[in-house]
Formats: C-alpha cells, structure tokens, sequence
C-alpha cells in the first residue's frame, strides 16, 4: 500500500481537524450529559425565585417600551431635521 506525501501544512490541518473533533465531541457528550441529568435535578428555591423575577421584569419591560419606541421615533426625527 503506498501513502502519500504529506507537508507540513497537510499534517498541520490533519492535526487540527482531529483536535476540533475530539473537542466537538467532547462537548456534544457535556451538552447530552447535561440533559440527561438535568431530568433528575431538583431546582433550587432561589433559581425558582428568581426564575419568577426574571419574567416579572419581561412584562414590565414589555409593557413599557411605549414610551420607549417614542423617544426613538423622535429621536430619528430629530436627525432627519439635522440632516436636511
């Protein structure tokens, strides 16, 4: 069986190529691993708590970028008279 010539920057990219690999590997095991055990965890009374702040500051967000979105319109209207 005959082999071909590899230079250096062909052994170079291999080398990296089974590098990449073996880290993508590694971390698609982590992520299944993660959810696997994930399943059988029991969350923790200030993640819930916290988890529960979290979405009240969603909807209290949402419910103000009215005057949000306002003070962006008029900001643009605002360069728009600057430029002309």
């Amino acid at each position: 069986m005959y082999l071909a010539y590899l230079d250096p920057g062909s052994g170079s990219m291999l080398a990296a190529a089974v590098v990449a690999g073996f880290a993508g590997a590694m971390v698609a095991v982590k992520m299944w691993w993660r959810r696997l055990t994930g399943k059988f965890r029991r969350q923790q009374p200030e993640q819930v708590a916290g988890e529960q702040a979290a979405a009240e500051s969603t909807t209290t967000q949402a419910e103000g970028s009215e005057p949000a979105a306002q003070a962006a319109s008029a900001e643009a209207a605002g360069r728009a008279d600057r430029e002309s």
